[in-house]
């Protein structure tokens, strides 16, 4: 960890910029792939509302309905399946973060 000395304040240059380092190292990779899958995840309401008025209202899609349903569901599921993991781990990987600072 390097330090830069301006006047009387010391500046440890390595506790920012080390947490802009390569997500890889630290743990940050499950952290940062289970944020990409709430987001992901988060698209699944609005996809569902675009899809019921573009094809199951023109159509009477009853079919595509349920299958839409089915999805759409199982998609908030998992979302919130995996917010619960993230919360869950996130104070882990932050103790294991602030210990190598």
């Amino acid at each position: 960890m390097s330090a830069a000395n301006f006047g009387s304040a010391q500046v440890r240059c390595g506790a920012m910029l080390g947490f802009a380092g390569p997500v890889t190292q630290g743990g940050r990779l499950p952290l940062l792939l289970a944020s990409m899958g709430i987001n992901l995840l988060g698209l699944a309401l609005p996809i569902f509302i675009l899809q019921i008025y573009d094809r199951v209202l023109p159509n009477a899609a009853t079919t595509t309905l349920f299958a839409l349903i089915a999805i759409t569901i199982s998609a908030a599921f998992g979302a919130s399946t995996t917010r619960k993991a993230k919360s869950w781990r996130f104070p882990i990987w932050l103790q294991l973060l602030r210990r190598s600072l």
